[in-house]
């Protein structure tokens, strides 16, 4: 079977401790490195060398041009998918962009991570990590919600021992794809 991570960049591989860091200010001149937690870059990796996982970027960054560049200067792999916009999916419509209801789960990532599976590849393993919620109801067992910042999602923060892509959430990710749910 299959195995994919989806991955979400802000709020996973970056988040208010790290914009905080002495690391993150001395480096800001270099935005495409600086925003990423070195921390959270191993942590991917660990994911994908654990379980044999293939990348796929749900993040809204998948829409850069230069993101195999700038993933190659971090550190991540340069190979990956990235999942469609709601509005390319199959259900287009001629509907104005600011007129749309984003409570229609058919705007959620979720609804873009599902299209993406249907796909390419039904039926396989995977791993949402996101920050957001926008998540579809059969997905909750395959996503596991990141903390942005401890202000605003304390039990979060509590629950996954820091911000961003902890080891917390690194090792249930781990479990998730290698079927050890427990």
């Amino acid at each position: 079977m299959s195995k994919y991570l989806f991955l979400d960049i802000d709020g996973v591989l970056n988040h208010d401790e790290w914009f905080e860091s002495v690391h993150y200010k001395k480096h800001q001149e270099n935005w495409k490195k600086s925003m990423f937690d070195p921390e959270c870059v191993a942590r991917v990796n660990r994911i994908l060398e654990a379980t044999g996982a293939r990348l796929v970027v749900s993040s809204s960054w998948r829409s850069m041009t230069d993101l195999e560049e700038i993933f190659a200067g971090v550190g991540l792999p340069t190979t990956f998918w990235r999942t469609p916009h709601a509005d390319m999916l199959n259900y287009r419509d001629d509907t104005d962009l600011y007129s749309r209801d984003y409570d229609d789960p058919k705007w959620w990532r979720g609804s873009e991570i599902d299209y993406w599976l249907d796909r390419y590849d039904p039926g396989s393993n995977y791993v949402i990590l996101d920050d957001d919620c926008d998540m579809l109801p059969h997905q909750m067992e395959h996503f596991i919600q990141t903390c942005g910042d401890k202000i605003h999602t304390p039990d979060l923060y509590i629950n996954n021992n820091g911000s961003g892509l902890t080891e917390t959430v690194m090792n249930k990710a781990i479990d998730i794809l290698n079927g050890d749910t427990d």
